[in-house]
């Protein structure tokens, strides 16, 4: 915690029941990559700024795959609109046909509340307080 109160950087490392191990860190206050790697026993996957995919206003971002043998492998993905075009799209689907949760590959209110567990959990392991309610469930009545 910084000496305003906020959250200035952390890191997690999460397990999973299949096996499957994370690692993940988060800051404001000190410079680290903005990079998304997965990593397999075949391939190494590597997307620079995840967040912004093509940019903010679309264009093209570049996946990389590394293997063991030393090739590597660029696979470009045309995103021709914002940002944040695909979540108010995604939303407004959602809204008119009075759905209760966004429809796949967006995230369904289920995954939501478990993330926010997630962070709760991550949040009680770093000695902090939540910001979040402790019953999420409520946040949706």
């Amino acid at each position: 915690m910084g000496a305003t109160g906020v959250d200035e950087w952390s890191s997690a490392l999460l397990t999973f029941p299949n096996g499957v191990i994370a690692q993940l860190s988060c800051a404001i206050s000190v410079w680290q990559d903005n990079v998304l790697e997965i990593m397999g026993t075949r391939a190494r996957l590597q997307v620079d700024f995840p967040w912004f995919g093509g940019g903010k206003a679309g264009g093209v971002a570049v996946i990389h795959l590394h293997y063991p043998d030393g090739r590597h492998e660029e696979v470009c993905v045309e995103t021709p609109q914002h940002l944040y075009s695909f979540q108010f799209e995604a939303a407004n689907r959602a809204i008119a046909a009075r759905a209760p949760s966004l429809a796949w590959p967006a995230m369904t209110a289920v995954d939501s509340l478990a993330n926010a567990e997630a962070l709760d959990r991550w949040f009680a392991a770093a000695g902090v307080a939540s910001p979040r309610p402790a019953d999420h469930a409520a946040m949706l009545l």
